[in-house]
């Protein structure tokens, strides 16, 4: 698990969002963890991608006590109104065990009707169709959301198959925002966000290169 720095190193962490949900424009970065609709009929693989998510991230509710929005890079996972996920106590559990008291109810209450809004943002170039998900949109600065002239970040998880593939893609892109902030706090920067997967010499290394992508900009021709 990461643990919250005293130094105010960059730190990503995640946030479970319903509806009504708007997240304050001062963090340094945003992303959504998203899913086409059609993954509701696999609700296995939902739970395997959430026990992924809280496993590499601290909440960014409790990360907030101690570090202030603009350090930090807010994952999304939407839900619906009602879930028990967003009450206070689920929204901060972190460590051991605390994927199997929050997913079994954020990937049954996970919010489509959100992902499919968040996907419309998107400009035509980004075409996710054929993938089973999730898919991982950022923007940076987090202000610059859904806004025209925009670079986007995606991060295709659709061939991560395995539990283990699933904690290590997520892993590695914590690692990336945390040890690289300098690639995202001002905009993205490809030229400086090198995966450390880049450097591996398994074929996971190449899933990892060819997943993440970045799109100029939204709304562009």
């Amino acid at each position: 698990m990461p643990s919250v720095s005293s130094d105010l190193q960059p730190i990503a962490t995640r946030l479970f969002a319903d509806p009504k949900f708007r997240v304050p424009d001062d963090f340094g970065a945003i992303a959504v963890l998203v899913f086409p609709a059609d993954a509701a009929q696999d609700g296995g693989r939902v739970l395997t991608v959430c026990r992924a998510f809280v496993g590499a991230m601290l909440p960014s509710t409790a990360v907030t006590r101690e570090q202030p929005h603009w350090q930090q890079m807010v994952t999304l996972w939407p839900v619906v109104a009602g879930s028990p996920t967003l009450d206070p106590n689920n929204q901060d559990v972190h460590g051991a065990g605390a994927d199997r008291q929050v997913c079994p109810a954020a990937s049954k209450d996970y919010d489509y009707v959100q992902a499919a809004a968040w996907l419309a943002r998107l400009p035509r170039s980004i075409d996710f169709a054929a993938g089973q998900g999730p898919f991982l949109i950022a923007w940076a600065p987090a202000r610059m959301a859904g806004s025209p002239h925009v670079p986007i970040l995606t991060y295709d998880l659709s061939s991560f198959t395995t539990p283990t593939a699933l904690r290590r893609a997520m892993r590695i892109w914590t690692d990336e925002i945390e040890e690289n902030p300098d690639a995202w706090t001002s905009g993205w920067d490809l030229t400086r966000f090198r995966l450390k997967a880049a450097a591996e010499a398994d074929q996971f290394g190449g899933q990892i290169l060819a997943a993440i992508k970045l799109v100029p900009f939204v709304g562009g021709k």
